[in-house]
């Protein structure tokens, strides 16, 4: 390890929250981004394992394990475009069953994250593994038995195949889900809005909640709160009542998929990072929106004032380098005179999609706003439809 490695982890013991993955053990950078993945590592067979009996083992109650080999499995996002949407796809065309053990490939022998065994376990009727857990020698050589092993390797992923995948994962965990929280679900006439609270202290907080909470208490037609997602079916309780996300560019957005169809998500933008950084901030929910004929709707608040901007814990410490990520990590200070004619514009196309259409009509799925000076404005297309593929690409033609 160099002193530099040294002194960062040294830095970070003392700054636990800065950490953006749990197990910072491993040969990762400092942030957790530019992730280098080495190749899964398979081992010989012990003695003990090796089927003696010359008649050869019986293989009618064998198990096929799948062991899904996927990039940037610790991001929730990276990891929903890629493999749920590959499992629900290849179960719908009749090319796997629950039946198939599901093991994933995890680096360095690093454990799963928790969404992880959430996700792949809606797809199995076998507890989901990792590929350290399935590999692992048993003292007393016993254990399922394999007559083949698939590797899958799920190459970046497929935007329109997701609320499908959502559905599917929903489906499986519905009659898990707690009561939902809203108090005013079934009331005619109220809208439902949730302000994602990221665990990590470090980057992307949105300040300024309690009097936005204040305000939005004083109206009839809105019910507001606060949520940090972590516990899966309570996230899934929470998003099916709800109506509106207002959250940073991010992967917990992944919880949108569990909103109602026609739902809206507000992507609130620090400074610079929805004017000046534009392909990113417009890219990644627009083109969901795009390719999955509107499934949900995206609109973009650009909070570019700079008394309403801080650097994050990231950037204050110099931890950070590279100027698109300070810009979208930045802490973001609501203001109720933004957001109030924000949440009134998303009421008044509720959830008709024409309307909506109408809105982004010639433009990448998006519609998009600036708060600067004490103005709101509409911004202008970022990127015209007709020239974005319709898989994995950014190569738009700018309007």
């Amino acid at each position: 390890m160099s002193p530099l490695d040294s002194e960062r982890k040294a830095h970070l013991h003392d700054h636990a929250d800065l950490v953006p993955h749990a197990n910072f053990s491993h040969g990762s950078t400092v942030l957790g981004h530019s992730l280098s993945l080495s190749a899964p590592q398979f081992r010989y067979a012990a003695s003990g394992e090796l089927e003696t009996d010359t008649s050869g083992p019986d293989f009618e109650e064998c198990v096929l394990p799948i062991i899904i080999y996927a990039a940037w499995s610790m991001n929730l996002a990276e990891f929903f475009k890629g493999v749920p949407t590959a499992l629900n796809r290849l179960q719908s065309a009749g090319a796997l069953d629950s039946s198939a053990s599901l093991v994933q490939f995890v680096p360095e022998k690093l454990p799963m994250e928790g969404f992880n065994r959430w996700i792949l376990q809606a797809f199995s009727q076998h507890a989901p593994a990792s590929l350290a857990e399935f590999s692992r020698l048993r003292e007393d050589h016993t254990g399922d038995c394999y007559q083949d092993v698939v590797l899958l390797k799920v190459a970046g992923g497929a935007f329109p195949a997701i609320p499908a995948a959502a559905r599917a994962i929903l489906d499986y965990y519905t009659p898990q889900l707690p009561p939902s929280p809203w108090s005013s679900l079934g009331r005619a006439g109220v809208t439902r809005v949730l302000f994602e609270t990221r665990p990590n202290r470090a980057m992307r907080q949105l300040g300024g909640m309690e009097d936005i909470l204040g305000e939005c208490a004083k109206r009839a037609d809105l019910e507001c709160r606060t949520h940090t997602f972590g516990n899966h079916t309570a996230d899934m309780a929470l998003m099916q009542g709800c109506d509106v996300l207002v959250s940073y560019h991010g992967a917990g957005q992944t919880n949108a998929q569990f909103m109602k169809k026609g739902s809206a998500m507000l992507e609130v933008h620090a400074r610079d990072f929805g004017t000046k950084f534009l392909w990113w901030s417009a890219f990644w929910q627009p083109m969901i929106v795009m390719q999955t004929n509107f499934e949900l709707f995206f609109w973009g608040l650009n909070v570019e004032d700079e008394s309403l901007n801080t650097n994050s814990a990231l950037e204050a410490e110099g931890l950070e380098k590279d100027a698109t990520l300070n810009a979208r990590d930045r802490y973001v200070t609501l203001q109720w005179q933004f957001v109030e004619p924000m949440l009134a514009k998303i009421q008044a196309v509720g959830r008709n999609a024409t309307t909506y259409a109408e809105l982004t009509a010639g433009h990448m799925a998006h519609v998009l706003y600036s708060w600067k000076d004490g103005a709101l404005s509409l911004d202008p297309p970022i990127f015209c439809s007709g020239e974005c593929g319709k898989e994995l690409t950014v190569d738009c033609r700018p309007c």
